[in-house]
């Protein structure tokens, strides 16, 4: 009888949460050896991944370098009407443009949130220029900046945009392109709806990682067991002891690692108007205010944080970027 509880609980408990992490880290790990890791049989593997695609609604992805790919760098960009369109409007405005890889509509400080790549400095001046233009009737105030890098979580590409790729042959682009349909995709697979071979798909998944353009065959929810997503942007009045109080705020993102992996998807260093982007997902508005945006104000509070913040409403493009739950709660401390 304990021996059956305690089987139980760990299907329900550990073994749930440990696939998903894997699932995230390296989504093509056979159900083989998914099984041996864990001990348990392929059959209750398959199983409990089925089960958690149903309950979160799993997307397999793929986690690219923009930049790998020939893009310039990727921006974050954030808009507030004086009117707000209403959706329809807003998707009316951003569903054909392949430089737009997420569009979340929201509400607080900011309307509009889109994550913007594959445009050169160039390129962007006259895009910005155009959309300012197509947005004017509605008196945006809009905040551009530049993704320097992800300290966690990352946003996937669009295969529209992967079609603009200047590095990648035409063959290369519609693997890519497979994989990042369903980067749990079998190898016959690509072969036969990639029309090539064997010998060339194997040299392709090679290739890719080994320059770094694919750098995670991973995957998102986007069903998290949460319902307050937000997100929010800051600048600072930067310091002489910048670098000092970056590592203690570094120090204690480590520290309370078990306690915010799961709120937090997107942390973001970023230039421009905010100097960190970032994206979460609260189940209420007590865990919001223990490790939302409030607690910068300590963390930062010698650098004077100023903050923007909206509650994301839906999407209008792209994907949630929600990473999969990778602790459970009886784990955190």
């Amino acid at each position: 009888m304990r021996k059956k509880r305690i089987k139980k609980e760990f299907i329900e408990g550990e073994l749930q949460y440990s696939l998903l992490l894997s699932l995230y880290k390296n989504s093509r790990k056979p159900i083989k050896a998914l099984a041996r890791e864990f001990g348990a049989s392929n059959h209750l593997i398959k199983k409990v991944i089925e089960d958690l695609e149903q309950k979160y609604s799993i997307e397999y992805i793929l986690d690219v370098d923009f930049e790998k790919l020939g893009f310039a760098e990727s921006r974050l960009i954030t808009i507030k009407f004086e009117k707000a369109p209403n959706s329809e409007v807003l998707k009316e405005m951003i569903l054909g443009d392949i430089f737009v890889q997420d569009a979340y509509i929201a509400s607080g400080d900011f309307d509009l949130l889109l994550f913007v790549s594959g445009l050169s400095s160039k390129d962007f001046r006259s895009w910005q220029y155009n959309f300012r233009i197509k947005v004017s009737d509605y008196s945006p105030i809009i905040k551009f900046s530049a993704v320097n890098f992800f300290t966690m979580g990352f946003f996937p590409i669009r295969n529209e945009l992967i079609d603009e790729s200047t590095v990648l042959s035409e063959q290369e682009k519609r693997l890519l392109k497979l994989l990042n349909s369903n980067s749990k995709i079998k190898i016959k697979d690509l072969i036969i709806q990639g029309k090539t071979t064997q010998m060339k798909v194997l040299y392709f998944l090679k290739k890719m990682r080994e320059q770094g353009i694919i750098r995670k065959f991973s995957a998102l929810t986007q069903n998290p067991d949460k319902r307050i997503f937000l997100a929010f942007g800051y600048t600072l009045t930067l310091s002489k002891t910048h670098d000092i109080l970056w590592k203690e705020f570094a120090r204690k993102l480590e520290i309370d690692k078990k306690s915010t992996i799961n709120d937090y998807s997107i942390i973001t260093d970023t230039n421009g108007y905010y100097d960190n982007f970032d994206i979460c997902a609260f189940k209420d508005t007590t865990v919001l205010n223990e490790k939302g945006p409030d607690i910068l104000a300590s963390l930062w509070g010698k650098e004077k944080p100023k903050i923007e913040k909206a509650i994301l409403l839906d999407k209008i493009i792209g994907k949630w970027p929600f990473h999969l739950e990778e602790y459970k709660e009886s784990q955190q401390s």
